[in-house]
């Protein structure tokens, strides 16, 4: 049995997380996708609301950017 698994979304096009129990936000270029990522409050608010509940949470370089 896998300690884990992978589930993927996307910050610019779906509005909520799914049903994980952490949070890995990789690398990337935020900044070429400024408008789009800022226009998603839906997922912004689903991801501070995981956080704020304690969900754990890693980000690396564009990720943190964005978690910023």
């Amino acid at each position: 049995t896998p300690c884990c698994t992978n589930s993927l979304t996307s910050m610019l096009n779906d509005s909520r997380l799914p049903d994980v129990d952490a949070l890995f936000i990789g690398g990337g270029f935020p900044e070429m996708f400024m408008a789009e990522l800022e226009a998603n409050s839906a997922m912004r608010s689903s991801i501070r609301a995981a956080i704020d509940s304690g969900m754990p949470v890693y980000a690396e370089c564009g990720g943190l950017m964005y978690l910023a």
